[in-house]
């Protein structure tokens, strides 16, 4: 690849994001828009035409088969597809495949956009980082174009004007990571109804997804605007209605409790009324979608949010002389109360830090509980027995002793059996 140098790499930027400002200049508010960013699809017509793609289509009664490059449906939508890949073909197979009259127009070195009526298709044939999803230098690739401003940017139009937009990276990169960078972003819950940074639940699915499992689709509200289902809509919804929630009131002061548990359980229920519809296939999405979600809320509770725990306790009962380095993953975990437990490993903190975390495994795990009730279609949501269950759990962390590098055999037996009694596992090869 040619070497290119700051002031070209400005351009290419500025001309990426003023696709962005173009978009909102012309910004109809009765035209819905639908923004995909596909990194890392060259030669994967899939990747770069997703079945949801025409489960929008459907929404607004489109026929693939009557568009036209003069078709604009009535401006019912608009929809805006980046490929993003170093190695895309001359003509990407989705333009090839679908659009073979479409009008092209050249941007800049190696950066095409097709038009072809309601639909727009944008050819990045550069190598990419985004934050967290940084590429080696010493790789093949040499001339790499940071996303950071063009997500800004995207995020941003998208929150303030409803956009629909999908992002996923098909490089193996973990899509988590930047989903997680721009959750910090997004303040309302309610716009992780239509951005979505992460497919399947934000499931690290490789390089080589199959994007016909009803877990990469999405069920849609009725409402004119685009808006799906997503489990972390109803996940962050939970932690901000409970923000400002005393985490030792939560443990001490059972009415405090119980006031806590109807909030969880009321939009639980919200979520189990939608699982009731009678489109077979949307409830295959919805039950995918969470049992994706809640198997990785299980693993970072796990293999993370415990051993965290354990670290600290070994330190505080003078179990280790080294000085203790916590690594802290907050993914999937209530991030209000996760930003606190930062704060208090990087001041050193280790107590408190220890308290907080211990609320934290309580707190995520009562939600656990209720998606995995959900998903065995418990009639009785109202399972407050395992709220001791849990208790005896945080009773049995701060009474057992344990090694450096596990849990003893009585808190292991405690923590799979809480697994194996309710979560139903994502089988990869459905």
């Amino acid at each position: 690849m040619n070497n290119i140098n700051n002031v070209q790499t400005f351009d290419i930027l500025k001309k990426l994001n003023t696709t962005i400002d173009n978009i909102e200049i012309k910004d109809n508010i009765k035209q819905q828009k639908l923004i995909y960013v596909a990194i890392g699809s060259a030669n994967n017509f899939e990747q770069q035409y997703p079945s949801f793609i025409n489960t929008v289509l459907n929404k607004y009664n489109i026929n693939m088969n009557e568009l036209n490059e003069m078709n604009d449906c009535n401006n019912k939508i608009d929809i805006h597809i980046y490929l993003i890949d170093p190695e895309m073909e001359s003509q990407p197979r989705v333009v090839k495949q679908l659009f073979k009259n479409a009008n092209k127009t050249i941007l800049c070195n190696k950066f095409t956009k097709y038009n072809y009526g309601i639909f727009n298709i944008y050819s990045f044939e550069y190598p990419v980082s985004y934050p967290g999803g940084e590429i080696n230098t010493n790789t093949y690739f040499k001339n790499i174009i940071s996303l950071l401003t063009f997500f800004n940017n995207l995020t941003n139009s998208a929150i303030k004007n409803d956009w629909f937009v999908v992002v996923q990276d098909y490089t193996g990169r973990d899509i988590n990571k930047l989903s997680l960078h721009y959750d910090k972003f997004i303040k309302q819950p309610e716009h992780l109804c239509h951005i979505i940074y992460g497919l399947g639940s934000r499931i690290n699915s490789g390089c080589f997804v199959k994007l016909s499992k009803p877990l990469y689709d999405f069920v849609l509200s009725k409402d004119d605007k685009i808006k799906v289902f997503n489990p972390y809509y109803h996940d962050y919804n939970i932690d901000y209605k409970l923000k400002d929630c005393k985490m030792k009131d939560f443990i001490t002061n059972t009415t405090y409790k119980n006031n806590v548990y109807k909030i969880l359980l009321h939009e639980m229920i919200n979520i189990s009324n939608q699982k009731r519809c009678n489109n077979l296939k949307n409830q295959e999405i919805i039950t995918q979608q969470i049992n994706a979600f809640i198997q990785q809320k299980y693993n970072v509770i796990k293999n993370n949010l415990t051993t965290s725990i354990r670290q600290i306790k070994l330190y505080l009962t003078n179990q280790t002389n080294t000085n203790v380095s916590i690594k802290f993953d907050c993914s999937y975990l209530n991030k209000y109360i996760s930003v606190q437990i930062k704060d208090l490993l990087n001041m050193n903190k280790f107590y408190d830090a220890y308290e907080q975390l211990k609320l934290l495994l309580l707190y995520e795990i009562i939600k656990y509980n209720l998606y995995t009730t959900i998903q065995l279609k418990t009639e009785n949501m109202n399972n407050i027995d395992s709220i001791n269950y849990i208790n005896k759990i945080i009773q049995t962390i701060d009474n057992e002793i344990c090694s450096v590098y596990n849990w003893s055999d009585k808190i292991k037996i405690l923590l799979n059996n809480f697994n194996n009694g309710n979560i139903i596992m994502l089988d990869n090869n459905q």
